[in-house]
């Protein structure tokens, strides 16, 4: 009884999730183009490092704790900054600072295919992770965080492996 109970909250879950995603790409293909996008685009910092990739509203940084921590304060507001601990023998994950503050499809794909691209150059072993449940792991907090539920752990994500299977509940079609 309580595993039914357990289903039906997962999919109801998913369900609220999908009507979010689905809301906010017709928003974003109603009132936004790419010229939009690039409009809000400002210019680079010198902050020390450079970028990894690109996205609508700025550049992407991802590195070691200790690089990303000392960047924090020396870049755009709209730029996004990931932690890389894959390597991390006790908990391999990547985390994105201030997650909360993408807000439609089209940029969390650019920065989730950039965490793809990254994890493949440098061939880390111990994070696994598939990509559909990266993004529902994302939107979950995105969720969590507009209604103000646990906002100081729902900031960030972090795409560690032990939230992969929960996930994985929400990419099954049945």
């Amino acid at each position: 009884m309580a595993n039914n109970k357990r289903k039906l909250k997962y999919k109801i879950i998913a369900v609220a999730s999908s009507f979010v995603i689905m809301a906010q790409t017709a928003y974003t293909l109603h009132n936004s183009t790419i010229s939009s996008y690039l409009s809000g685009y400002q210019e680079d910092l010198d902050v020390g490092v450079e970028p990894y990739d690109k996205y609508y509203f700025g550049n992407i940084y991802i590195g070691e704790p200790e690089v990303i921590r000392g960047i924090e304060e020396k870049v755009n507001p709209s730029d996004i900054l990931i932690i890389d601990c894959a390597n991390d023998e006790i908990k391999p994950e990547y985390k994105i600072i201030n997650s909360y503050r993408v807000k439609t499809l089209l940029e969390k794909v650019k920065i989730l295919r950039s965490i793809y691209n990254y994890d493949n150059e440098k061939k880390h072993t111990l994070w696994k992770r598939s990509f559909n449940t990266l993004f529902f792991e994302w939107v979950g907090h995105n969720i969590s965080h507009t209604f103000h539920y646990k906002r100081d752990r729902t900031a960030d994500v972090d795409f560690d492996n032990e939230d992969e299977n929960t996930y994985k509940l929400f990419t099954k079609a049945k």
